[in-house]
């Protein structure tokens, strides 16, 4: 670490880095109150245009209509990123070896794709009891297609894209085990599930491939 070491010579890993995040939205008493943390990332200094700005030790940014506090990092090898959102009591937490990765895109991702779902959860937002059984990953030669339900819609999506959701999009209902693309790069063709008399999901035909579950 050498002239560095006061800034990079702590070790973490992905447990240790959860516990500190849930820490930030309940406090402890015997450590730090819930209004002194509600204070650090209180904007102390921000951008003309609001897009970003500064706490007490935690960076803030606008992404969407969220705000988010967190901080990033990096030493020879390694590049990383933590952020959450106080009001919606969630965290990403991503740690790359790599000189040339890109945490905060991740972190952008997840919020997107991931946190919605938290939140439906949180919320007890019911989906369509008879969709869960075609949730999961398919799987064709070299590459997988995802199918969840995201804000209360049905969503497939290749996880291996640089935006996953351009990949795939919303699903309706088109008649029975069948959905039709309504976004994506699949817009119009239709997502047939194959299912066994047990109601199993064996695989889905979209387009002129199939994927079989995994």
């Amino acid at each position: 670490m050498q002239g560095i070491a006061p800034a990079a010579s702590l070790a973490t890993n992905v447990e240790d880095l959860a516990k500190f995040v849930s820490f930030q939205f309940r406090g402890d008493e015997k450590v730090l109150k819930l209004s002194t943390l509600e204070e650090m990332r209180r904007p102390h200094w921000v951008q003309p245009s609001w897009a970003s700005g500064w706490g007490l030790g935690f960076s803030l940014r606008k992404l969407g209509a969220r705000t988010l506090a967190g901080h990033g990092g990096s030493l020879g090898g390694y590049r990383t990123a933590v952020a959450f959102d106080a009001e919606a009591k969630v965290g990403v937490i991503v740690l790359t070896n790599s000189n040339d990765g890109n945490p905060e895109q991740y972190v952008d991702k997840a919020f997107q794709l991931v946190a919605p779902a938290l939140a439906a959860e949180k919320e007890k937002i019911a989906m369509r009891p008879e969709w869960e059984k075609y949730k999961g990953t398919y799987r064709w030669k070299t590459s997988e297609f995802i199918v969840d339900v995201i804000d209360g819609e049905m969503v497939g999506y290749a996880p291996d894209a640089e935006d996953p959701l351009d990949t795939g999009g919303r699903m309706k209902p088109a008649g029975e085990h069948k959905f039709r693309m309504l976004t994506g790069t699949s817009l119009g063709e239709l997502a047939v599930f194959e299912v066994d008399g047990a109601g199993r999901v064996g695989r889905v035909t979209l387009g002129a491939y199939y994927y079989v579950r995994k």
